[in-house]
C-alpha cells in the first residue's frame, strides 16, 4: 500500500503544474460563457442563417425588437410554407418600432383643411425599409400618430434586396405653388420582384435612388386587398359620375402593411391587385447568425 501511494505522490509531483493549468483553464472557459452570455440584445443579426430562424434561443424567450416566434401566422398563409435554402440565406429581417428612426419625408395642409404625410424607416446597418406610409390627419401630424398595429410595415427593415429598375411620375403638384413640391412615384420593379408601396419623394425629378428596395416574388404570397375607403382625394370636390377633376390625386390603403397607392384619379387603383402581396410569416423569423459562432448573439445597439 505505501508503494502505491509513493508511485501516486512522485506522478503527482511531475504532473501536478498540467492538471493546474488544466483545471485553470476549465474555470475560465465556465465563467467566460456566463459572461458572454449575461446580455439581452435589442435585435439578432446573426451573420449567416441556419434555416431555422431564432433556434439557438429559448423558445419561451421574448427580447425586445425581436420578432415573436410564438405568434401565429396570418390567416392567409399557410405555417408549412417552404422556402427555398438559398433565399434563406441571403434575406434578412429584423422587427422593431422605433419612432426615432421613422423620417417624415413630406407633408402638408390640404385644401379641405386635412394634413397629409408621408413615413418611412431609417435604413441602419445594411438594412432597408419595405415600403412607405402615408397618414392622413385633422391637425398637424406627429409620429406618435403612426401606430404600430395599423402602420405594421414601418416596424421592418430587410437585407437583401433589390434596386428598382425606374420609376414612373403618378401624380405632383407643381399646380400649387404655394405648398412645399413633392412627387409620387410608382416603383419599377425588376422581374419577379415587386414594391410594397409608392413612394413620395420631396421635388419633382425622377429619383435616382431610394431607400425603398424590391422584394422577391419567392417570399411572398398574394394578397390583393384594396380598402374600399379612400384615404384621401385631391382636390376636395365631389365627383358623381365617375369622373375625375383636372390634377386628381386619390391615396390607397393596400395590403397587411399600411402602406399605399397612389392614382392620379378618383378611382381605386384595381389593376394593380396583383402587385398587392404578404411576406411569407418563415422569411419573417430569418435572422442573421454569427460566422464563428452559431450560439453568440451579437449584441447591437439601435434606439428603441
Amino acid at each position: 500500500m505505501n508503494q502505491i501511494l509513493n508511485q501516486l505522490y512522485k506522478n503527482w509531483k511531475s504532473y501536478q503544474i498540467p492538471i493546474i493549468l488544466l483545471i485553470l483553464l476549465l474555470i475560465f472557459l465556465v465563467f467566460y460563457r456566463i459572461s458572454t452570455n449575461k446580455g439581452r440584445p435589442f435585435f439578432n443579426l446573426n451573420l449567416r442563417s441556419n434555416g431555422n430562424g431564432n433556434q439557438n434561443q429559448n423558445q419561451n424567450e421574448k427580447i425586445e425588437g425581436f420578432y415573436d416566434p410564438t405568434e401565429s401566422p396570418t390567416s392567409t398563409q399557410n405555417p408549412t410554407d417552404e422556402i427555398e435554402p438559398a433565399i434563406l440565406n441571403s434575406i434578412y429581417f429584423i422587427k422593431n418600432f422605433p419612432v426615432q428612426d421613422i423620417v417624415n419625408v413630406w407633408s402638408s395642409k390640404t385644401d379641405s383643411g386635412r394634413y397629409i404625410s408621408f413615413w418611412e424607416r431609417k435604413p441602419t446597418l445594411g438594412y432597408n425599409p419595405i415600403g412607405q406610409s402615408v397618414l392622413v390627419t385633422d391637425y398637424e401630424p406627429s409620429v406618435t400618430d403612426l401606430k404600430q398595429s395599423e402602420y405594421k410595415g414601418l416596424q421592418y427593415l430587410f437585407k437583401g434586396g433589390i434596386d428598382p429598375l425606374d420609376y414612373e411620375k403618378i401624380w405632383d403638384n407643381k399646380h400649387l405653388p404655394k405648398d412645399p413640391p413633392v412627387s409620387i412615384w410608382k416603383v419599377i420593379a425588376p422581374p419577379d420582384s415587386i414594391a410594397m408601396s409608392d413612394i413620395a419623394v420631396v421635388g419633382y425629378d425622377k429619383p435616382t435612388s431610394t431607400n425603398i428596395k424590391c422584394i422577391p416574388n419567392k417570399i411572398l404570397i398574394p394578397n390583393g386587398k384594396i380598402d374600399d375607403e379612400v384615404l384621401l382625394k385631391m382636390p376636395n370636390v365631389i365627383s358623381t359620375d365617375n369622373s375625375s377633376p383636372e390634377h386628381a390625386l386619390s391615396l390607397w390603403s393596400v395590403g397587411n402593411y399600411g402602406f399605399f397607392y397612389a392614382r392620379d384619379s378618383f378611382q381605386k387603383p384595381e389593376l394593380r391587385k396583383d402587385k398587392i402581396m404578404d411576406i411569407k410569416d418563415k422569411i419573417l423569423t430569418n435572422y442573421e447568425y454569427d460566422r464563428l459562432d452559431q450560439d453568440k448573439i451579437l449584441k447591437v445597439t439601435l434606439k428603441i
